[in-house]
Parts: C-alpha cells; sequence; structure tokens
C-alpha cells in the first residue's frame, strides 16, 4: 500500500525532474545551441613496415634473425643502451661467496629521530634533508644531520665540530669508513 506522504515524495520527484529536463531543453533552445557531440573518425589501417601479421604466421626465430639483422646493419638503432633485455639473454655469473668472515655491506650507525634503526645503506633515504634537519643520533651519541651542500671541510667519518659539538653529515655515494659512530670523537 502507498501511503499519502510517499506518493506525495513521488509526485514532487518527478515534477523536479521534468521541470529540470524541460528547462535546460528550452534553455538549448532559446539560445540557438543544441548539444555537441564529438565524434572521432580514424584513418584507414595504414601499412607498418617491418610487421607481421597473423596470416603471415609466427615465426618466432625467424623474427628474432631478422630483427637482429636490421639492427646489425644499424637501422632503428638509437643512441644509448637497449631499452629492454630478455630474460633469456642474462647470464647470471656471481663470482661473490659469502661466508661467516664476509664483511656485512650494511653497518648500523645509529636510531632516526623516531627511533628507527638507521643503517648505513640506507642513507640515501635522507639526502634531501639539509645541514639544520637532523636526521637521528649515531650509536656514540653525536647527532647526524642531512648533507652539507657547502664546502665544510668534514673528517673522514663526515663529520665536523663548528662549536656546536661534534655533527656527523650525510655524504651521498660516500663508503662508511670502518670505526664511525661508534667510536667517541
Amino acid at each position: 500500500m502507498i501511503r499519502t506522504r510517499d506518493f506525495l515524495l513521488f509526485g514532487a520527484l518527478i515534477l523536479f525532474l521534468f521541470t529540470g529536463l524541460s528547462v535546460t531543453v528550452l534553455m538549448d533552445a532559446w539560445r540557438g545551441v543544441g548539444q555537441v557531440a564529438t565524434v572521432v573518425e580514424f584513418d584507414s589501417n595504414k601499412e607498418i613496415i617491418g610487421a607481421e601479421t597473423e596470416a603471415e604466421g609466427k615465426d618466432y626465430e625467424g623474427n628474432i634473425k631478422r630483427l637482429r639483422e636490421k639492427i646489425a646493419r644499424g637501422e632503428g638503432v638509437v643512441a644509448g643502451g637497449p631499452v629492454f633485455t630478455s630474460v633469456d639473454d642474462l647470464v647470471v655469473a656471481s663470482t661473490t661467496v659469502i661466508t661467516d668472515q664476509t664483511k656485512s655491506a650494511t653497518v648500523w650507525i645509529g636510531h632516526t629521530t623516531d627511533g628507527v634503526p638507521l643503517m648505513s645503506d640506507q642513507l640515501w633515504r635522507y639526502v634531501g634533508f639539509g645541514q639544520s634537519d637532523q636526521v637521528g643520533v649515531a650509536l656514540n651519541d653525536y647527532l647526524i644531520f642531512g648533507s652539507r651542500l657547502d664546502n665544510a671541510p668534514l673528517d673522514t667519518c663526515g663529520g665536523i665540530d663548528e662549536g656546536q659539538g661534534y655533527r656527523y653529515y650525510i655524504q651521498p655515494g660516500k663508503e662508511i669508513a670502518e670505526g664511525c659512530f661508534v667510536e667517541p670523537r
């Protein structure tokens, strides 16, 4: 059963929609502008030189040979290295042997300002920090700051004492010297 309230709401909704549509149509007619639709037309299929169609078959070996010959002739070669290398072409040769005596590639140097352990191989995350932005605290309780852009004479550990106490600064691309961040200066 439909209640009177529901019937009135339904009627008001229909009246609102009809009014909106009528006003839109009348406004477009009054302005003399109809709705504009963009129709996209595509050119006919153009032949792509060097492409193979399904009808020609899928001769993968022949296609690879043809492309390698084309590259050897210098056709389609762009300066720089290859954009994509097939997984099949990769040669994996590892001469590094890891034993218990092998030094770790990463060194624990301290904690960030949030208390998270700071490792030497994670310093790249803080390169955007400036020389006044504190990154963390070293294991020897000296402060670690972002990169120095000036040419201040930093020691082998990347630190300097300029009257505010000894401070370390991140140096992108520089190896961490042994004994830094752990031994007192």
